[in-house]
């Protein structure tokens, strides 16, 4: 997200995470960063936000930080269902989407920036067998470091 809002033209990006090292990437890739929402800015200062995560802390965390009149995309899958403030969202006007990451069009568009140097898939991506699927999703979920996501190939 924080690459595609670069090549849209956005400068002044924010990426919040607990994992230091994730955002150690971020800062890599040219982001502002904080483990805290509050540490970065306050409350209803963004014009946007993305949730990439999809608990409800962070949906909501995510609506509490957009300014009235902001958008909030919400892309993370992790639970079911969320309770949001809506009257909040009614009030303040913010605007939401859900954004679903895997259609053609997107992999078509994300080949391409690939293919351009506009995207940069360092160091937060790896490659492993596909024999080692379960290895690399053990990592994933109690141990990432810096790895946000391990491509599999056969053999």
């Amino acid at each position: 997200a924080l690459q595609a809002a670069r090549i849209f033209g956005l400068q002044d990006i924010t990426v919040i995470d607990l994992n230091e090292e994730r955002l150690e990437i971020a800062r890599e890739l040219g982001a502002l960063t904080a483990t805290r929402i509050d540490a970065r800015r306050g409350i209803n200062d963004f014009d946007a936000a993305v949730d990439a995560v999809g608990l409800q802390i962070t949906r909501n965390g995510c609506i509490s930080a957009v300014k009235p009149g902001g958008s909030v995309v919400f892309t993370g899958l992790h639970e079911d269902k969320s309770q949001l403030p809506v009257n909040e969202m009614i009030r303040d006007e913010i605007r939401t989407y859900g954004a679903f990451a895997y259609n053609q069009a997107d992999f078509k568009d994300a080949l391409q920036w690939i293919a351009q140097g506009k995207v940069r898939l360092s160091p937060w991506t790896s490659l492993a067998t596909l024999e080692e699927g379960g290895v690399c999703f053990e990592k994933l979920i109690y141990g990432p470091g810096k790895t946000a996501k391990i491509l599999l190939a056969p053999g």
